[in-house]
């Protein structure tokens, strides 16, 4: 590995580690190096609060990552010990900061995702790179829009991308990217038991569900309207069954009209992996853009990371988040190949000891479709 900060090669370094996944804007990343107090160089890419720019390539020039440099931990001991130098790539910054007062207001109107992300992005320079299978839904106008004023830029967008089934990301260039992993990607490997180590699936059943159910609780009805709900009604709890008495009116409160029943919007998904009878029942509030429906298919794509498989291999494949790979081991309960996304990489590199970490979930984890039955 090859390591560039702010420009120049450094070449005396170890322990490196960088951590990325799928769904995050900042690949976190450490290393240790010694430092010499009297280098001039030293001087420049080790001083505190430079937030500079650093890049790790492969040993064929290829990048890694591209990131900034956040974090600093010096240690004077009678023995001098490794500097501590970790960071994030470069649109970590998201995760870190609000909407800066320069943009207010916090409103977007008839605004595109595409629109309220690069304007965001523009502020630190940072670039959007939209892919094909998503470029539909980001250039949809989204009519009203607003963010908080405490939540992060990359909650907010996560927030608006995720009603699209948009994911939120970066590429290893330090570019922010929206994309949807394909389903019928080919796979790039089988992973089996003779070739990784430590092939291991985890299964929460307890935070998964037979069905789910989403509510939207109305807004209440404006003044004068004869769709209004009784003063008592609750749609959670029953108190009140929303139908108007025969002879309600809502002006005088006393002329006869005919029955009126407020209907609570209502979708149910169902599980097709949990036999057992698990339902769940969410609300959505009035003022949530997510429609029942999709709300209750994000939450069963929330679900299904309960569900992962984790090994290690004794170097670094040619794989990145968002690749579709195959794994088998009948001691695992996986008896035929299955199919999975590549959720979490960390790469390590130690004493020219390479060593590569990998999480996966299954491909509907983010793309949202319906999951078939696995342990059948």
């Amino acid at each position: 590995m090859k390591i560039k900060i702010a420009g120049q090669y450094f070449e005396h370094f170890n322990d490196v580690t960088i951590d990325t996944s799928l769904d995050a804007v900042a690949s976190t990343f450490s290393f240790t190096a010694k430092f010499d107090p009297q280098n001039e160089l030293h001087k420049k890419i080790f001083k505190p609060l430079s937030y500079l720019r650093i890049e790790f390539l492969n040993d064929d020039g290829k990048p890694i990552s591209t990131g900034t440099i956040t974090n600093h931990s010096f240690k004077s001991k009678a023995n001098p010990e490794l500097a501590q130098i970790s960071g994030y790539s470069l649109p970590g910054v998201l995760e870190d900061c609000n909407i800066p007062f320069d943009l207010y207001p916090l409103e977007s109107n008839n605004r595109s995702l595409k629109q309220i992300a690069e304007r965001l992005l523009n502020y630190f320079e940072l670039k959007l790179i939209i892919y094909p299978e998503v470029e539909k839904e980001c250039n949809q106008i989204i009519p009203k829009s607003v963010a908080d004023p405490e939540e992060t830029i990359k909650d907010y967008l996560s927030k608006v991308a995720a009603q699209k089934k948009v994911i939120l990301g970066h590429d290893v260039y330090g570019n922010v990217i929206m994309f949807r992993p394909k389903l019928n990607a080919p796979s790039k490997f089988l992973y089996v038991r003779e070739n990784c180590e430590e092939l291991t699936l985890d299964v929460d059943g307890q935070s998964m569900h037979s069905s789910i159910t989403t509510l939207r609780q109305p807004a209440k009805p404006k003044k004068g309207s004869t769709d209004i709900l009784s003063d008592d009604y609750d749609p959670l709890d029953g108190s009140d069954d929303g139908v108007l008495d025969d002879d309600y009116d809502p002006l005088a409160g006393n002329s006869t009209s005919k029955k009126k029943r407020i209907l609570l919007p209502v979708d149910t998904v169902t599980n097709p992996m949990i036999k057992a009878k698990r339902p769940k029942v969410d609300k959505l509030s009035s003022g949530d853009e997510t429609d029942t429906l999709k709300g209750a298919q994000n939450t069963i794509a929330n679900e299904l990371k309960s569900i992962g498989i984790s090994f290690n291999v004794p170097r670094w494949d040619q794989l990145s988040v968002g690749d579709i790979i195959e794994v088998k081991d009948e001691t695992q309960y996986i008896y035929d190949p299955l199919r999975v996304l590549v959720a979490n990489t960390v790469l390590s590199e130690s004493a020219g000891q390479k060593t590569m970490s990998v999480v996966c979930v299954l491909p509907e984890t983010f793309t949202g479709e319906m999951p078939k039955p696995l342990f059948t």
